[in-house]
């Protein structure tokens, strides 16, 4: 039906002015684009950006794995070299607890044999004096 329509009704084509039209809505839908692809550049570039929220979280995430890493191969490594000079550090503590124990076993022994010859010395002062007597 529509066919029959358009083959009763006779237009005359006038090519040079039919050609400008097109090219002139070819021009604007180009600028068109243009001006559209330059809108979404400025807003790219000049616009207001979203929160970095979600990057910041995501770097201060990873700093923290990293420094709980070192930090956990430093503790590591502090303790391997610091293990031997605690080991020698309980040896000596213990050392130094079995001298004083000595030291004062000792002590108390020699005190009584002073006190012994303490006593035999008074004893002989004693015949001398009892002597001279």
């Amino acid at each position: 039906m529509i066919a029959t329509i358009l083959a009763q009704v006779d237009l005359p084509a006038n090519w040079p002015q039919t050609v400008k039209t097109e090219a002139g809505v070819i021009g604007l839908l180009c600028i068109g684009v243009l001006v559209l692809t330059f809108v979404k550049l400025c807003k790219s570039v000049f616009g207001r950006k979203p929160p970095m929220d979600e990057q910041l979280h995501q770097v201060v995430k990873l700093l923290r794995g990293e420094i709980h890493r070192e930090k956990n191969s430093s503790l590591k490594e502090f303790k391997l070299k610091l293990s031997p000079v605690i080991d020698r550090l309980a040896k000596a503590e213990t050392d130094i607890e079995e001298i004083q124990t000595d030291r004062v076993r000792k002590w108390e022994s020699l005190t009584v044999k002073i006190g012994e010859v303490a006593n035999d010395v008074s004893y002989l002062r004693g015949i001398k004096k009892g002597e001279a007597r």
